[in-house]
């Protein structure tokens, strides 16, 4: 599905990044 290796890898680090910023609106972070 994926042919070149950098775009996945692309696409899953937005994924990752847009679930730490939807469970840290959850979570209060002391000092922020």
């Amino acid at each position: 599905m994926f042919v070149i290796p950098d775009l996945r890898r692309r696409i899953l680090f937005t994924i990752g990044v847009l679930i730490v910023v939807r469970m840290g609106a959850h979570i209060p972070i002391p000092g922020v």
